[in-house]
């Protein structure tokens, strides 16, 4: 696991976490929202290439009004006043 400072949110630094399997395959996570910021996986010839949408910083994710990346939990959009879920 790889930890990279990629900026600041309220005065709280962001990280971004990077995880690697044995055949090559990379998953980067924001401890901003959690949000996904790339999946790199491997073609046929090993050459490594995104396969999400994201933004090359975190500004991006600052300023961004559609929730790209983030990871959206089983309760998201549920009606406010609802007091039962199920």
């Amino acid at each position: 696991m790889m930890k990279k400072e990629v900026g600041e949110h309220k005065g709280e630094t962001v990280f971004e976490y990077t995880l690697e399997n044995a055949a090559g395959m990379k998953v980067s996570i924001l401890t901003y929202g959690g949000i996904i910021s790339s999946i790199m996986m491997p073609d046929r010839e090993g050459d490594l290439a995104n396969v999400v949408l994201s933004y090359d910083s975190l500004e991006g994710y600052q300023s961004d009004e559609y929730c790209i990346g983030a990871m959206i939990g089983r309760v998201a959009r549920s009606p406010i006043r609802c007091s039962v879920f199920v």
